[in-house]
């Protein structure tokens, strides 16, 4: 990024973000990444898969039994619940900067991936072992390009942190926090 990240008066725009984020999950066999769609103004909605090589190998089996402990094609037998306790992993969402201007989330995430994807001290291995983490950079793309970019333009001057004299959106009545419960991950062809 060519600065520290958090570093005062330097802010990661999105688009760098997602292009470091899909450098280290082509460069690790801990994280994959996943475009989910685009945003209203066409930025890569993007979430990534976070844990051991071995977790994210067999992903698949993990997921697998996920939709037994919900009840997917039925209750699970007793059997199938003691194998889920036992071989299951614990799936964690993390989600970062869901409003606009909540920019140090979406900062955050560039060093807990690349902590998670290069660490292997015993701390961060027992996490990865026994966690899958599901990691979405930015709830709001569109909303930190606009921060980050009006931020940047003004920074160092007297306007420097002051408001955007516009709305975060293209359109009225937008609500992320309620907005969100019908977000559902589709399922790629």
């Amino acid at each position: 990024m060519g600065f520290k990240i958090g570093a005062d008066k330097k802010l990661v725009r999105y688009d760098k973000i997602v292009e470091y984020l899909t450098k280290i999950a082509s460069l690790s066999d801990r994280v994959r990444i996943h475009t989910l769609g685009p945003t209203t103004n066409a930025n890569p909605f993007v979430m990534l898969e976070i844990s051991s090589a071995a977790n994210i190998k067999n992903l698949e089996h993990y997921k697998n039994l996920e939709r037994k402990l919900y009840f997917q094609g039925g209750a699970p037998t007793d059997a199938e619940r003691d194998e889920i306790f036992r071989d299951g992993k614990a799936v964690v969402l993390i989600t970062n900067n869901i409003h606009s201007t909540e920019i140090g989330a979406s900062q955050m995430a560039i060093e807990a991936v690349y902590r998670l994807a290069t660490d292997n001290s015993p701390e961060i291995q027992k996490i990865l072992d026994n966690d899958i983490l599901v990691l979405v950079p930015s709830l709001n793309p569109d909303g930190q390009i606009m921060v980050t970019d009006w931020y940047d333009k003004y920074v160092g001057t007297p306007q420097e942190g002051g408001p955007m004299p516009y709305i975060y959106h293209p359109y009225v009545g937008h609500d992320n926090n309620r907005d969100m419960f019908n977000f559902r991950r589709r399922k790629a062809n």
